[in-house]
């Protein structure tokens, strides 16, 4: 693969070049602000699914909202802000950063095109420019995040709801979903499959450790509140395009993640993982990455 693709935006038709890393990311077209997924060759861009966007806005207006009550708290008379003196607006500040870019569509900063992109000439070839599409840094309570590009037969993949899995992932069954008794077949059982809710998407990384088999990583991801979980039914690789963010586990869902580790794997290949272990017994409700 080049060390970069060229592509252009099916929002605007403008052309640019984007580092070959970044492909199956999300990116912001500087020209017209359309947030599209980068396409692994050379070729136009396309839309993110539905749901993300959805997921996008959604936390940007929860970010404007959170920037909107500091703002009049900080400025109302009688506010702890505002009797606490310099210190505690200097604390306001830092903890609620104001962004930088004035432009902000759905929770992704703006990037302009004289230093992320080299733009094509009037309808064809490319400009001279070698200059490469920067890393946009998101704003608004979201970030990019590096998705699993697709489903790795070694591993093994779960999405849990607020306290139960909901679905499982293995190369030789595909996705299976729980029914409320048992794990069935995605693609047959699709009306069981939940429409919406606080999804976890779970990879869970296989390998030898002393020459035993073990679960050596873990990585968590958020899921779109909405109409993700639906897509297993489809291609098997669909529902990681609905992956919004990392994410932690609450304890109900290390409590699920548990009870689906003891089904399906011998106690050994996580129990003999300390990692693992102690972060399916501890507090930690943050970490998304467990090694």
């Amino acid at each position: 693969m080049s060390e970069t693709i060229t592509v252009r935006c099916h929002g605007c038709r403008v052309g640019m070049k984007i580092k070959a890393e970044y492909a199956g990311k999300l990116r912001k077209c500087p020209k017209c602000g359309t947030i599209f997924v980068v396409p692994s060759q050379d070729g136009e861009t396309t839309p993110p699914a539905p749901e993300v966007l959805a997921e996008l806005r959604r936390q940007a207006a929860l970010a404007k909202k959170k920037e909107q009550e500091a703002e009049a708290s900080a400025g109302s008379p009688g506010s702890s802000a505002s009797s606490a003196g310099p210190a505690s607006s200097a604390s306001v500040s830092e903890t609620l950063p104001r962004p930088a870019a004035p432009k902000i569509t759905f929770g992704f900063g703006g990037a302009s095109s004289e230093n992320a992109i080299g733009a094509f000439g009037s309808g064809a070839g490319t400009s001279s420019s070698e200059e490469t599409s920067e890393d946009i840094q998101a704003e608004g309570g979201i970030q990019p995040v590096e998705r699993p590009k697709r489903l790795e037969p070694a591993y093994r993949y779960v999405i849990l709801d607020s306290e139960r899995m909901v679905a499982y992932w293995q190369n030789e069954t595909g996705w299976q979903v729980n029914d409320g008794v048992k794990l069935v077949s995605a693609r047959r059982n699709a009306q069981v499959i939940p429409k919406q809710g606080d999804f976890r998407f779970l990879e869970l990384q296989l390998g030898t450790v002393d020459e035993e088999f073990r679960i050596t990583k873990i990585r968590i991801f958020q899921l779109a509140r909405q109409y993700s979980v639906t897509k297993i039914a489809q291609e098997e690789n669909d529902v990681l395009s609905t992956i919004t963010r990392h994410a932690g586990l609450t304890r109900s869902q290390k409590n699920a993640l548990l009870q689906g580790l003891k089904k399906h794997f011998m106690r050994s290949v996580w129990a003999d993982s300390p990692a693992v272990y102690d972060y399916l017994m501890n507090e930690d409700f943050h970490s998304h990455e467990i090694s």
